[in-house]
C-alpha cells in the first residue's frame, strides 16, 4: 500500500544483509547486483548519478543485469576472473570495446568471456558506461 523510497534521491539506511534478505525472491546475480548498487549509494554517489549522462546510467544497469561483476572488478568490487574495468578507456578505444563484447576471443586470445549479443542501443550504452569509469 505504501510507495517505495526513491533510491535515486536518497541513500539506503539498510545494510547488505538486510538488502540480500529483502531481495531473496530474485536470482543470485540480480540480488548481488542490487545489493552492490544500493549499499554504495552515498550522497556523493547519488550526486554523480544525477549528473551522469542517461546513456551511461542505462549502461550501468545493463552491466549489472548482465552479471558482469561476477567476473570483473569495478571500484574494488566484483570478481577477479576478468580484467579490472577501472581505467579501461586508457587501455582500449571505444570501437575495440564494442568489438570485444561481440567476439572476446578474437581480440583477447584465450579469453573466457562469452560473446554478448547486445542490441545496438544496449551495446552503445554499456560501452559508454565502461568507457566512463575512471582509473
Amino acid at each position: 500500500g505504501r510507495s517505495a523510497p526513491d533510491l535515486a534521491a536518497m541513500p539506503t539506511p539498510k545494510d547488505a544483509a538486510w538488502l540480500r534478505n529483502h531481495f531473496k525472491s530474485l536470482s543470485e546475480n540480480e540480488a548481488t547486483a542490487l545489493v552492490q548498487l544500493l549499499s554504495k549509494r552515498t550522497e556523493d554517489v547519488l550526486d554523480a548519478w544525477r549528473k551522469a549522462p542517461e546513456d551511461v546510467v542505462q549502461g550501468a544497469m545493463i552491466y549489472h543485469e548482465s552479471g558482469c561483476s561476477s567476473c570483473h572488478t569495478l571500484n574494488g568490487e566484483g570478481g577477479n576472473e576478468g580484467p579490472v574495468l577501472n581505467g579501461l578507456r586508457l587501455r582500449h578505444d571505444r570501437e575495440w570495446v564494442k568489438a570485444h563484447f561481440a567476439d572476446p576471443a578474437k581480440l583477447s586470445p584465450g579469453s573466457e568471456m562469452p560473446p554478448f549479443n547486445f542490441k545496438p542501443e544496449e551495446l552503445d550504452r554499456i560501452t559508454s558506461y565502461v568507457m566512463s569509469i575512471p582509473k
